[in-house]
């Protein structure tokens, strides 16, 4: 599967998990001048990203967004993505940068990239181990859905969806 495929599905997850209300955390002073999707492949190009660490991200990704004082919206998402492969890289690469060199890459902050791991690490109640089971689901869905999303992309205008431009 390519990586253009494997963005996309993350996007219209992303997409289809946003909440329109403000959210303390993961909130930023700033929102990164960088859209969705050009953030989600600049994060593969320098992570170095495999199928594996893509699909571990967005589960931690949606982990995180069930917690009910997480929101996925403008101010947050960035921060939630790059926490998300992070957390991803620490857990299944052998190969890993510092916070750092993450937060060079990201442009945010690297005490807030500290702290939020730590924010995210605690919502996860440390739980970063991902079953065969777990990722499974999320790979066939992710397969199912690179099949039709091109179709989708055609007919509408589906990654401009309000004001956080995911293409």
């Amino acid at each position: 599967m390519n990586v253009s495929s494997i963005v996309n599905y993350i996007v219209c997850t992303i997409n289809s998990n946003i909440v329109h209300k403000d959210s303390e955390l993961f909130t930023g002073k700033y929102i990164p001048n960088i859209n969705i999707k050009k953030f989600l492949f600049l994060i593969n190009d320098f992570f170095e990203c495999s199928e594996y660490i893509h699909i571990c991200a967005i589960i931690y990704l949606l982990k995180l967004a069930e917690n009910s004082d997480i929101n996925i919206n403008i101010n947050t998402i960035h921060r939630l993505i790059i926490i998300s492969y992070i957390i991803s890289v620490k857990n299944y690469k052998d190969n890993i940068y510092t916070n750092k060199f993450y937060s060079q890459i990201s442009g945010i902050d690297l005490n807030e990239i500290n702290e939020l791991e730590i924010i995210a690490l605690k919502k996860l109640n440390y739980k970063t181990f991902i079953s065969v089971e777990e990722f499974d689901k999320y790979f066939y869905s992710m397969v199912f859905h690179t099949n039709i999303c091109q179709k989708c992309y055609e007919k509408s205008n589906f990654f401009n969806i309000g004001s956080l431009s995911l293409t």
